[in-house]
């Protein structure tokens, strides 16, 4: 699973110069070329939901807002988008049969 901090929703619309290409799976997901080169390290096919950007999170919980989800409460980062990104993880985890290879950016510390 990849997760990348940028706010698109999909690298459909990021300038390929500043991004690299995009990487189309098989189930329409359109991911940045990573996914590509994790699919030929892994030799297995990934989907879309293997690629996760914050984007994705926010409108997933905005919409979920939008839909009456939240009953009324308050909407905000922390349980809310915490809980969407813990829930995508999973998700992932339930559909993957030999673990999860994970890439963050950003909030990861180089050795």
């Amino acid at each position: 699973m990849k997760i990348d901090p940028y706010l698109n929703v999909d690298a459909g619309t990021m300038n390929p110069f500043a991004h690299g290409e995009v990487f189309v799976t098989d189930d329409g997901g359109e991911t940045d070329m990573d996914i590509g080169t994790y699919e030929r390290f892994l030799n297995k096919e990934l989907s879309k939901i293997h690629n996760l950007t914050t984007g994705q999170v926010y409108l997933d919980v905005i919409e979920s807002e939008r839909r009456g989800d939240f009953l009324g409460e308050c909407v905000q980062i922390i349980p809310n988008i915490t809980n969407s990104i813990k829930e995508k993880i999973r998700r992932v985890a339930e559909f993957q049969e030999d673990g999860i290879v994970s890439r963050m950016w950003r909030n990861c510390r180089r050795y």
